[in-house]
């Protein structure tokens, strides 16, 4: 009996550290993510084509290409954070907005994965895509694991 409860114990006292450890690792994210918003725009369009220069072996051309889209999608990033931290307010919108939002949204992904696509080999635009699709993936079950 004696036997059970220490093991008992024990095995408690492991599942909190291994939810400690979990949110130690969320704390992390939120922290890395807060020092990237900190950088220039300059700065997180090279960050993100060195990532991607050393997952797909850019040329010297590709990187320039790729910087340059990069450049714009943070500046359009980082105008849509300005435009929503000015309004504050939360609005509902309509369906009709929402509609329109989407549509720009949709719009732009497009644009960019046609820019994408003009600047990248076939290879490495299908190495991409799969990156691209596991991302989505694992974003959709750390979104049902949030739910339950």
């Amino acid at each position: 009996m004696r036997n059970v409860v220490i093991i008992a114990l024990l095995l408690i006292g492991f599942g909190f550290q291994a939810n400690a450890q979990r949110h130690d690792k969320r704390g992390d994210r939120k922290e890395m993510r807060e020092k990237m918003q900190d950088l220039t725009v300059e700065q997180r369009a090279e960050l993100k084509t060195k990532r991607m220069t050393l997952h797909l072996d850019l040329t010297e051309k590709q990187q320039t290409e790729i910087q340059k889209l990069h450049l714009e999608m943070e500046t359009a990033k980082t105008a849509k954070r300005a435009e929503r931290a000015e309004n504050k307010e939360r609005k509902e919108l309509s369906s009709e907005e929402r509609f329109n939002r989407l549509n720009e949204h949709l719009d732009a992904k497009i644009a960019t994965k046609k820019k994408l696509q003009s600047i990248l080999t076939k290879e490495q635009f299908a190495k991409f895509q799969e990156k691209v699709e596991k991302r989505g993936d694992r974003k959709k079950r750390n979104a049902e694991r949030r739910r339950k």
